[in-house]
């Protein structure tokens, strides 16, 4: 794995660095790394922390990782890592705790055709961040899809390169761990889904002006931006997004976005919303 490494963590570490500080300067995220399984075992592995990937390879800690699986033995979904019950596993994030100085993992998992893409994120030894991850967890699904637009060349070429990890697990790479396990069963989540979406969603009317307003600091444009492009003046705009928060009994922008991010990820689009 070592090559590996070589070839992508260290070689496109300024890139990574450059393309994960956000996540540092917003939320103390110092690591983040990308995964990409098949169920035949290529595998691909990419990260902004050279000397975690160095370390966690080279000690084989990869082999007690319950996430590097073959595809469908777990689920896709968010695991925060302290809470797996595993002991293999705990050791193995002692370890990276002590060495490398990483902790409080979370890791979203993701399905992309017959294979899995994982993502993580993780802090210091001694910055706990439960509490962050599941208060802000939408801003990182933004920030794994900028990820994946930012750095598509260096996805690309992983693609190009993986390694078989399945000759390196040997038999446990087919083995099923209980520490990952749903506990609803994911048709009964399907109904549930669909249940709530039968539901009637009262939703506020916005005039043209506040659509407009809208969708453009959706976009990330400030109100100086926004003003000029719509040819009225910036503290118009906060009067418009100040109506807006009101309709959807936001007391904050925070607050809106994340509203706003939930109406996206329940309907699969805010078309209706414009």
């Amino acid at each position: 794995m070592q090559p590996h490494i070589q070839d992508f963590t260290i070689r496109y570490a300024h890139k990574l660095k450059k393309l994960t500080e956000p996540l540092k300067i917003h939320f103390n995220i110092h690591s983040f790394w990308y995964f990409t399984i098949s169920s035949q075992g290529e595998f691909g592995y990419v990260g902004n922390n050279p000397h975690l990937g160095e370390y966690y390879f080279s000690q084989e800690l990869y082999k007690d990782n319950p996430f590097f699986k073959k595809p469908g033995i777990y689920d896709p979904g968010v695991f925060y890592s302290r809470a797996i019950q595993d002991e293999s596993y705990q050791h193995c994030l002692d370890l990276t705790s002590k060495h490398c100085n990483v902790d409080h993992n979370i890791i979203l998992v993701e399905k992309k055709g017959a294979d899995y893409q994982g993502f993580g994120f993780a802090a210091s030894s001694h910055s706990p961040m439960y509490q962050l991850y599941l208060n802000y967890l939408p801003f990182l699904k933004k920030y794994i899809r900028y990820f994946e637009i930012e750095a598509v060349d260096i996805l690309s070429e992983l693609e190009l390169g993986k390694v078989n990890i399945s000759h390196l697990i040997g038999s446990g790479f087919y083995q099923k761990s209980n520490c990952l396990d749903v506990v609803i069963p994911p048709k009964k989540l399907q109904s549930f889904y669909q249940e709530i979406l039968a539901l009637p969603v009262t939703l506020p009317v916005l005039t043209k002006r506040e659509k407009e307003c809208l969708k453009l600091s959706l976009r990330g444009l400030q109100a100086a931006q926004i003003g000029e492009l719509l040819s009225i003046s910036p503290r118009t705009v906060e009067c418009y997004l100040d109506s807006i928060k009101l309709k959807f009994h936001c007391h904050t922008k925070y607050e809106l976005l994340s509203k706003i991010f939930h109406l996206n990820d329940l309907h699969g689009s805010l078309d209706f919303l414009f």
